[in-house]
């Protein structure tokens, strides 16, 4: 099985992933014990998803739908209920991806999906509204990730190869860590995430890409 983008749950005893065990089938939402044991579905039926966040209450799953070339859907985001299997409408969430849940549960913050401009979309449960930040324009966002405190969104920049800082409240853009070819670049097995103390991680690329020359005679 190839296993992706990982999230804890809540109290910390479960781990929901993108998952799939053939190269024609969908990734699907799947549920392990943080202790070990077995893999399992979170719900039945082909659900495909993208990428994923856990409810405060830890009783439902937020998810998107496959982007890019392994979209087959509508953009919307779909909120499972584990203890029912139920997958619903999330409302207001057209055209986002990648959802994720503040620390203290109060907020969800999206991408917008079609870029430029690429916007941060805000849900403040308080409000059941979203509303949406719009990013400089040179910036190509990947990877939210929400600070400890709650404050600001941190998230790479493709695009520049940076490490950027997105402090909400003002939609103030701050550069954090600039890196060098090696470490910002590539497609594949690229990420980006926060420590408990905020420091950035990244997924540094060791494989080695040349070009080869092929030389034949004719019989």
């Amino acid at each position: 099985m190839q296993a992706y983008q990982g999230r804890w749950s809540p109290d910390d005893r479960t781990i929901a992933f993108s998952g799939k065990s053939g190269g024609d089938q969908s990734w699907r939402v799947y549920l392990v014990d943080a202790a070990g044991g077995s893999v399992r579905p979170a719900c039945p039926g082909k659900r495909p998803v993208g990428d994923l966040a856990w409810m405060p209450d830890g009783k439902k799953i937020l998810f998107s739908a496959p982007t890019a070339q392994f979209a087959t859907e509508e953009h919307y985001f779909r909120l499972l209920d584990l203890a029912t299997g139920e997958v619903t409408r999330f409302p207001g969430a057209e055209g986002l991806h990648s959802p994720r849940v503040s620390p203290d549960g109060s907020t969800i913050a999206a991408w917008v999906w079609k870029g430029p401009p690429w916007e941060l979309a805000l849900y403040r449960f308080s409000e059941a509204k979203w509303r949406r930040l719009r990013f400089p324009d040179d910036t190509t966002p990947t990877w939210n990730s929400w600070s400890h405190d709650g404050e600001s969104i941190w998230y790479y920049d493709w695009n520049r190869h940076v490490i950027m800082r997105c402090h909400v409240r003002e939609n103030r853009h701050e550069e954090m860590v600039r890196l060098t070819a090696e470490e910002g670049t590539g497609l594949i097995g690229y990420w980006f995430n926060l420590t408990p103390s905020d420091e950035p991680m990244i997924l540094l690329r060791r494989d080695i890409q040349q070009i080869y020359a092929l030389n034949w005679k004719e019989r």
